[in-house]
């Protein structure tokens, strides 16, 4: 039986250590969602269908057909058996996640040594691929003293040292994963309700009630039990279809990108395969009330959410 693929919220976050799985990730909560997306996306859906031997039409395949291919297989998601990762994709993050976005070797991190008193030793430091900077705190100063002391020290090595420290040095190119997070704004919200408004999307929801369940807008929220066709109910649909219709909008393209291994992404590009997300956000089906409500006002851009 497959597993819940519902993701919940809040989500936990990921990440691997050297010591104990060989390869280093930064902790991250995305890693959750990628596979999610992936399985959205309808040029994997394509190339997944075709993999297993099902007969699908040329013009139903991705333009770049082996570029996504090439993603699913290093995801491991393209058999039946990869269908029951389901979750919140911990079992396929052990199974391939961590070795596709790790590093072969240990991330630098702050480390220091005890020393007694008086204890005097001959250290070996350094070796590290990026810049260090060693500082010695003697521990009869207070945790406050401490504190101070070390950041005015930092400060005046990145104001008067020549040439100035400086911090978010670059990882070298010994660190390159095979995948890397894109630099996104994307919220944990929006990633979220994305995938749940594309499974709502595609099994039929009329888009004011995603939007709706969602609770997208708030100040528009019906009450599916009591709704009754009137124009302010009319309006208030047409405005939660709009909002319905963007966050689709941006999920599909997450997906789409994800699916070649951009993600979070909701660039476009001409290889997208959107048509599946093509629905119509005006009126709600069976509104008998005029088309009267300009919802220009109600529209917002999609790096609103």
């Amino acid at each position: 039986m497959r597993k819940n693929s519902r993701i919940k919220e809040p989500l936990t976050q990921l990440s691997a250590e050297f010591n104990a799985d060989e390869v280093e990730v930064e902790a991250d909560w995305r890693y959750h969602l990628v596979v999610p997306y992936i399985r959205h996306s309808s040029s994997y859906l394509a190339v997944r269908d075709k993999y297993r031997g099902m007969k699908v039409k040329k013009g139903d395949l991705p333009k770049d057909e082996a570029a996504v291919y090439k993603v699913a297989d290093w995801f491991d998601i393209l058999s039946i058996e990869a269908d029951d990762d389901g979750g919140d994709q911990t079992d396929w993050w052990e199974r391939a996640g961590k070795s596709l976005y790790g590093f072969d070797m240990p991330i630098p991190a702050v480390s220091g040594i005890y020393m007694e008193a008086g204890e005097v030793r001959t250290l070996h430091k350094g070796g590290r691929l990026v810049p260090t900077f060693l500082i010695e705190v003697p521990l009869n100063l207070t945790m406050t003293e401490a504190q101070k002391g070390i950041k005015n020290l930092i400060q005046f090595y990145m104001q008067h040292w020549k040439p100035p420290i400086q911090f978010g040095v670059p990882l070298p190119e010994a660190y390159k994963a095979h995948y890397k997070l894109e630099k996104s704004k994307l919220q944990e919200d929006t990633l979220v309700n994305g995938l749940e408004a594309l499974t709502m999307y595609k099994a039929g929801t009329p888009l004011w009630k995603i939007a709706n369940q969602l609770d997208l807008s708030p100040a528009h929220r019906v009450d599916e039990k009591t709704s009754k066709p009137g124009e302010k109910d009319s309006e208030y649909k047409r405005v939660l279809s709009v909002k319905a219709r963007q966050l689709v909008k941006i999920a599909s393209l997450v997906a789409e990108n994800a699916a070649r291994g951009r993600f979070p992404s909701k660039k476009m590009f001409p290889e997208a395969m959107l048509g599946s997300y093509e629905r119509d956000a005006g009126r709600p089906v069976g509104s008998k009330s005029p088309k009267t409500m300009n919802v220009t006002k109600y529209k917002t851009k999609f790096n609103s959410f």
